[in-house]
């Protein structure tokens, strides 16, 4: 997250159809590269933990319909939370 403005920076010029805005606002106005950081830091705390994904299952399926099960993953650097729901009349 921390490094997609880099990103932004290194791959702008490589985008078509090519467009003089796209540079004006990349490089010499740089709001893209800071709108694309801020977007990234405002998910990241928007992920629910896994204690809130419990309680949303919980509130989601008080009649039990449905085989939950959640959990995170090592992946890289970084962690992923998952939540996978399964009917259970298939």
């Amino acid at each position: 997250m921390f490094l997609s403005p880099l990103t932004v920076l290194i791959t702008t010029p490589f985008i078509r159809p090519f467009s003089w805005g796209r540079i004006l606002f990349t490089y010499l106005i740089p709001l893209v590269p800071f709108f694309i950081w801020w977007d990234g830091l405002v998910s990241s705390l928007r992920t629910y933990s896994l204690k809130e994904l419990n309680t949303l299952i919980q509130e989601a399926d008080s009649q039990g319909e449905f085989d939950w099960e959640s959990g995170r993953l090592k992946s890289g650097p970084g962690i992923i939370l998952y939540l996978l729901g399964t009917d259970k009349s298939r």
